[in-house]
């Protein structure tokens, strides 16, 4: 069980191709996919309580509790980064896209091939060959006018 697209764009393991997803990102210059709305995780109210300064001191054993508990409520206050600026990057239609279901539109096919082949340099080497068959992928699908569809 995996993850499969037509036009070749993508088959494997789901989990791969979020860690793909995550290296195309860092190529690309975005702030970490995990940041991304849709992907974000604040942390559990439960470790929050468990850090935060209390009289008689922090449920946690360790000091470094309430000053945990301040870095994280500075630092996830912006959290998580909206998509808005990245819209027009034709890598925004893939990176914000289900995992499992759905479809690119053949009219965002031709950008995201060639924004996929210009990173492939970029890529770290176990995600080079997956780079360029994506973007062969999303190239045969422009050329056919046709959607790429996850399954």
């Amino acid at each position: 069980m995996g993850l499969n697209c037509t036009h070749g764009f993508w088959d494997g393991p789901y989990s791969a191709f979020m860690r793909w997803r995550i290296a195309l990102a860092k190529a690309a210059g975005f702030p970490p996919l995990l940041l991304m709305e849709g992907f974000y995780e604040p942390p559990s109210e439960e470790a929050m309580k468990w850090a935060a300064p209390r009289t008689g001191g922090p449920l946690c054993v360790s000091h470094h509790g309430p000053s945990l508990h301040s870095w994280i409520e500075r630092h996830t206050a912006e959290l998580p980064v909206s998509w808005a600026p990245f819209k027009l990057d034709p890598l925004y239609v893939l990176l914000d896209h289900s995992d499992c279901d759905g479809k690119i539109a053949a009219k965002h096919c031709a950008l995201l091939a060639d924004r996929l082949a210009g990173l492939v340099k970029k890529m770290p080497a176990e995600w080079r060959e997956k780079t360029k068959l994506a973007a062969a992928g999303a190239r045969e699908a422009s050329q056919a006018k046709e959607d790429i569809r996850f399954m």
